[in-house]
């Protein structure tokens, strides 16, 4: 039983699903309940060998991180 962590940030919520993107372009749709989850956090997930995802940890630092980073963008675009 062959499982990998993958990191992903999650790029979207449609219809209850949480869409995420790896870091190698894949994309997901992570099941309602599997964690509390949020635009733009950055998760660590465990992919069983289906390619399922059987268990998500939000990396708070990261996503932090990522969501300052995308602040900083959009107050430099529209602050010209």
């Amino acid at each position: 039983m062959e499982t990998e962590n993958k990191k992903m940030r999650i790029d979207r919520i449609e219809e209850g699903f949480a869409v995420a993107i790896a870091e190698d372009g894949g994309q997901y749709a992570l099941q309602p309940g599997i964690a509390d989850l949020k635009e733009s956090d950055i998760i660590l997930a465990k992919i069983n060998e289906c390619g399922e995802i059987t268990a998500v940890k939000v990396l708070e630092e990261e996503t932090s991180a990522k969501k300052a980073e995308l602040h900083s963008r959009l107050k430099n675009l529209f602050n010209k």
